[in-house]
């Protein structure tokens, strides 16, 4: 789709901690360091308040495309949440670069009370150029490249009718289809394992650890309820508003744009490894705004009078590495996808940590005055251990993990010494001239939070480098 993921994710804007893109430059990759991309995240961010961004002055007068602001509007509860957080003894706000760990409202990638694209802010304001043309529902299957010079010259791709047609450049391919499109393109194209290439009698221009290092971010849900209140959210006075102003209980995510950054036992140097959201005060047509919820018997006649919460710790610094496969010969086939989570198991000790933190929150005064209450998880997989146990929630982690869907790493940034890395420092193929990777795919390390932000700096630093090249 137009603007990728920014079209669907959960708008949440944070850059991530610093020693992320340190240790990217320690692996050999130069000009990647915290302060050498830096200015390419202040290039295309507008904050509303710089300072929820960083705490050094903004090197560049003019902002950037990307409005970063806080939604206009928030649940009384949401101060409840960061309350708790402080009595458990949390920072509560300003958690940026190097202070990261504790509990905030977050910041979002949002405008006049909507959800700002990537399209929105870079396309639309150019879209009658005349060297710009967007084709939509079309899809590339491969990249053209000439054999007896390793380089590319176009791409092959299938119409919104359904007709194979062929692009050429003058330059080069420009690959940003995402952590699991580009190297599924490239696998098509040519450039990828050679023995897994060999199987579907694609032949192979260059052998490349293409799909490997696939790594994400993993939640588990952790229900909790409080007391019910009467907070009605898809009323027509919030529509009105919304319509009118695009402010209200409309121009928000409810809890979801409350997050915390933690540090477990295992985390280094202060770089949090578990990132919580919440879910609660949604709106969406159901009281609370979530599946089965849990208010006044109508689903759960066991709770009645109760509002279900739910907190989502999540591994944001796993050592678990996946794979990407191609299915088949046919470039429209999905590829498969092989994610591997808790292969390692220092990704499971950290997220049971994770739901141990959060469960402390039951604890505090501003929750016993809610009434917060962990609810019982009822899993026919785990109904051999005790609930609340290390066993129990061992268990739950293994049936119920789900992605977070901040898929990186599959055209990994590296050296040419590096027998792990598909692309170098200038974001080109090894070995392959003419394509160059700007997307998640090309994360050696998946920044610690929602990786947006890494994206577009990504995209501004390949912006860079392609008119360097060519100019």
């Amino acid at each position: 789709m137009v603007a990728g993921t920014s079209g669907m994710h959960g708008m949440m804007y944070y850059r991530g901690h610093p020693e992320i893109y340190n240790h990217w430059a320690r692996e050999g990759n130069l000009g990647w360091s915290y302060d050498q991309i830096s200015h390419y995240f202040e290039r295309m961010e507008n904050p509303i308040d710089p300072t929820i961004l960083s705490d050094k002055p903004r090197s560049l007068k003019e902002g950037g495309p990307m409005t970063i602001q806080y939604y206009p509007h928030k649940p009384d509860f949401v101060n409840v949440l960061l309350t708790a957080a402080s009595e458990l003894g949390y920072r509560t706000s300003l958690l940026k670069e190097y202070n990261q760990t504790g509990f905030m409202i977050a910041p979002m990638t949002v405008e006049n009370g909507m959800r700002l694209t990537t399209s929105r802010a870079y396309l639309r304001p150019v879209h009658d150029r005349k060297n710009l043309r967007v084709l939509t529902n079309a899809q590339v299957t491969k990249i053209l490249i000439r054999p007896w010079e390793q380089k590319a010259y176009g791409v092959e791709l299938v119409d919104k009718n359904g007709y194979k047609r062929v692009v050429k450049c003058d330059k080069e391919v420009i690959l940003t289809a995402g952590a699991i499109g580009s190297p599924h393109i490239l696998l098509n194209s040519g450039i990828g394992p050679e023995e897994d290439l060999a199987k579907f009698g694609i032949k192979v221009f260059k052998n490349l650890p293409v799909g490997k290092n696939l790594h994400n971010h993993v939640s588990v849900a952790v229900p909790m309820s409080i007391k019910d209140i009467p907070y009605e959210i898809m009323t027509m006075d919030a529509v009105n508003q919304y319509v009118e102003n695009k402010t209200g209980p409309l121009a928000s995510s409810g809890l979801t744009q409350v997050t915390g950054f933690l540090e477990s036992s295992y985390a280094i140097n202060g770089v949090s490894d578990i990132q919580v959201f919440f879910d609660g005060f949604i709106p969406l047509c159901s009281k609370t705004g979530l599946i089965d919820e849990c208010i006044n018997g109508k689903f759960q006649p066991d709770c009645p009078d109760r509002r279900k919460i739910i907190a989502r710790p999540t591994v944001i610094s796993t050592e678990s590495r996946g794979d990407l496969k191609l299915r088949s010969n046919n470039p429209l086939d999905p590829p498969l996808i092989y994610p591997n989570y808790f292969t390692k198991e220092k990704d499971l000790m950290i997220l049971l940590e994770g739901i141990k933190k959060v469960s402390k929150f039951v604890d505090t005064p501003a929750m016993k005055k809610w009434d917060l209450r962990l609810e019982q998880v009822k899993s026919p997989l785990c109904s051999d251990y005790h609930f609340g146990t290390d066993a129990f929630w061992m268990c739950q982690i293994r049936a119920k993990t789900g992605p977070e869907n901040h898929q990186s790493g599959t055209c990994k940034l590296g050296p040419s010494t590096d027998p792990s890395a598909v692309i170098d420092s200038q974001l080109r193929i090894h070995g392959i001239s003419n394509i160059r990777v700007a997307d998640a795919s090309i994360f050696p390390i998946v920044p610690n939070s929602n990786p947006i932000a890494g994206i577009m700096m990504v995209a501004e630093k390949a912006a860079d480098m392609i008119k360097n090249t060519w100019s």
